[in-house]
């Protein structure tokens, strides 16, 4: 779907014009010839970018922003303000209310289309985390929904072995109530597991009834208020068949390790791929969005210290948000990885680690290498970043 763009201006000869331009640059454009319709149109669909001429009657677009703020943050949905002035006052004060950047009206409208993209894409971006984020919360509850369903006994107790809490699959086995056990003495219901001997190690398989299970201890008692856990699992099965279980384990670890190098891989890729978006999407924007404003830079001619400074630190802000963007594409996946080996990729990331936090970097790495495949490069390469950067935190 295209960008969906909300254009507020209260001249129609303004609206026509820009919107012109925006629709045949492939943006869908969503009118408003007032503040106060601006407001009406807000609650009816989303957009991905505001497009807000400050000096309208009655509902001036100063209103329309900051209803616009009290809703969505400047990455949910960024703010352009377009003004027929340069009045500096007017553009500060917007900035500091929440507007993303400004276009003055006499402005070429290559200037207009490169701001909008610029801010399309850091949105895109925004976007984009967030639903990474998303998807790593809901496999970390995936995977607490599999812990909660193993069928292990469950017994919390206190340093007098009195029942605190238990599982669904140790009340089931016992035939009774979570209510009728909280507060009963385990050994009591079951005589043979008592905490003395669990606690010292002398008791690690107990027999119940028919079945047979390990005992696993966690917490030991070190002062009145400690609770311990006791888990029973059933190795009735494994210790008959204690060759077959062993091929299993084998079986099912190596497919483990097997699943965590394609995850690992899956993340590499989307992070090259992120990468490779960063550097040549992003970067193409950013690159279009400097040489637009040192062209204004050399037309601005001679303007107030207010005027010249919010410039200067637009420009500043786009060179440091290349600098930031370079040094985020780099860290996903620095092309040096790809390009040489892994001794060079390394240098070049401790020598870069240095400028940026001053911490001082001694590399030594073997004039011969053994042979790697490529996971494995990266695989190291991966731990010294992690390294520099947990020593940054630390250090």
């Amino acid at each position: 779907m295209p960008p969906r763009i909300l254009f507020v201006d209260d001249s129609a000869l303004e609206r026509s014009v820009y919107g012109s331009v925006l629709e045949q640059k492939g943006f869908e454009v969503i009118h408003a010839a007032s503040g106060k319709q601006a407001i009406a149109l807000l609650k009816t669909q989303p957009y991905d970018l505001a497009l807000i001429d400050l000096n309208m009657p009655d509902v001036d677009g100063f209103a329309v922003l900051q209803n616009v703020r009290s809703q969505y943050s400047p990455l949910e949905l960024p703010v352009v303000i377009l003004t027929a002035s340069d009045v500096s006052d007017d553009i500060v004060r917007a900035l500091n209310e929440g507007a993303n950047d400004y276009v003055v009206k006499s402005s070429a409208s290559e200037v207009l289309l490169a701001r909008l993209k610029t801010h399309l894409a850091m949105r895109r971006q925004a976007i984009d985390l967030e639903e990474l984020s998303e998807n790593i919360k809901r496999s970390q509850i995936e995977l607490q929904t599999i812990v909660d369903s193993f069928d292990d006994l469950l017994f919390l107790v206190d340093k007098h072995n009195v029942i605190q809490r238990v599982n669904r699959a140790a009340a089931a086995f016992l035939g009774t109530s979570f209510k009728n056990l909280l507060g009963a003495p385990l050994g009591t219901l079951l005589p043979s597991l008592q905490l003395e001997a669990v606690a010292s190690g002398a008791l690690r398989i107990v027999s119940l009834g028919e079945r047979q299970f390990r005992i696993g201890l966690h917490g030991p008692i070190s002062s009145p208020g400690d609770r311990i856990a006791i888990v029973l699992r059933d190795v009735t099965e494994e210790m008959a068949q204690h060759a077959e279980l062993e091929r299993r384990v084998v079986l099912r670890t190596s497919e483990l390790r097997q699943l965590a190098a394609r995850l690992d891989r899956i993340r590499e890729d989307e992070q090259t791929r992120l990468s490779r978006e960063l550097h040549d999407e992003f970067g193409q924007v950013l690159t279009s969005a400097k040489l637009d404003v040192d062209w204004i830079g050399r037309r601005l001619g001679d303007v107030d210290d207010d005027v010249r400074g919010a410039f200067d630190s637009l420009r500043a802000s786009i060179d440091a948000l290349a600098l930031q963007t370079q040094r985020i594409a780099t860290e996903l996946r620095p092309t040096l990885l790809d390009r040489l080996d892994l001794n060079a990729a390394i240098q070049w990331h401790a020598a870069a680690f240095e400028r940026r936090t001053n911490i001082a970097i001694n590399v030594s790495v073997p004039d011969r290498q053994p042979t790697l495949t490529a996971d494995q490069t990266t695989a190291i390469y991966r731990i010294v970043q992690e390294a520099l950067t947990n020593a940054a935190r630390h250090a």
